[in-house]
C-alpha cells in the first residue's frame, strides 16, 4: 500500500486476483484498478511524471529516453481540454558511456500506411555496427509486431533474401498504430536491441462492385 502523488487517495496491490486497487479518502469502495496482465505484483512504487511550473506560463518535466532517435510525442491535458502533437529528435549523450549496440538494422519501406486485412512484406537490413557490413544469412530471424496499446500481438519468421537482407509478411488487424521489431536468438539479438519500426493500420478502400447487367428481352437468362 502507497500514497498517491498529489492526490488524497492509495494505492493497494492485491496479489491474490493480480490487480492494484486505486482508493480515494473517504471512499468505502475502490474508484478503479489497474490489472497486472498476467504479472504477480508483490509491491508497488509511484513515479512522479506531471509536469511542474518552473516559472508563470512554463512548465518542466523529466523523462529518461532510452535512445536517440526522433519521437513522436503526444501532450494530453484535461482542464482546459487540450491536445497536441509534436515530433522531438533526440540525439546521444557524450557524457554517458554506452555499450556498442550488438546490431544495427536498416527498414527498407517507404510508406508506413497499411491497409487493414491486406499482406504487408517488410524488407530490412542488419549490419554489424563494428564493421559496416551486412549480416545475412541467419535462418531464426523474427518479426514481432503489436499494436501501440500492446494488444494483438503477433511473431512471423523473416527469411533470408538471396541478394542479402531479409523479409517478412505482417498483416495488420485494426486501425491503429503498430509498433514492428527485429531479433534473432542465434546472435543473442532480443527485440529491444534495435529501433522499431512504426505501421499505421487504416481502413481498406471499398471494394468497387461493377453494376448487375439486366437481361434483354428474348435473350437467355
Amino acid at each position: 500500500m502507497i500514497p498517491s502523488v498529489k492526490q488524497a487517495a492509495s494505492y493497494i496491490v492485491n496479489q491474490a486476483d493480480g490487480t492494484v486497487h486505486y482508493y480515494m479518502e473517504g471512499m468505502a469502495a475502490p474508484m478503479g484498478a489497474f490489472r497486472n496482465y498476467g504479472h504477480q505484483a508483490r509491491a508497488i512504487e509511484i513515479v512522479d511524471r506531471s509536469l511542474s511550473e518552473l516559472e508563470p506560463g512554463v512548465y518542466v518535466g523529466r523523462v529518461k529516453i532510452p535512445i536517440e532517435g526522433v519521437y513522436d510525442i503526444a501532450f494530453m491535458m484535461d482542464t482546459p481540454r487540450f491536445l497536441h502533437c509534436f515530433s522531438a529528435e533526440v540525439a546521444p549523450n557524450p557524457e554517458v558511456k554506452t555499450a556498442t549496440a550488438k546490431m544495427s538494422i536498416e527498414f527498407e519501406i517507404t510508406d508506413r500506411y497499411v491497409p487493414v486485412g491486406t499482406r504487408k512484406p517488410i524488407r530490412f537490413k542488419l549490419v554489424n555496427p563494428d564493421t559496416g557490413n551486412p549480416v545475412n544469412g541467419l535462418t531464426d530471424v523474427t518479426v514481432l509486431y503489436y499494436r501501440s496499446d500492446g494488444r494483438g500481438r503477433a511473431v512471423k519468421p523473416a527469411k533470408a533474401l538471396p541478394l542479402g537482407g531479409y523479409e517478412a509478411d505482417v498483416i495488420l488487424g485494426s486501425v491503429s498504430t503498430h509498433y514492428v521489431f527485429v531479433g534473432a536468438r542465434s546472435i543473442d539479438l532480443q527485440y529491444t536491441d534495435m529501433p522499431y519500426l512504426s505501421l499505421i493500420g487504416m481502413a481498406a478502400p471499398a471494394e468497387d462492385k461493377a453494376p448487375a447487367t439486366q437481361a434483354q428481352s428474348g435473350d437467355d437468362a
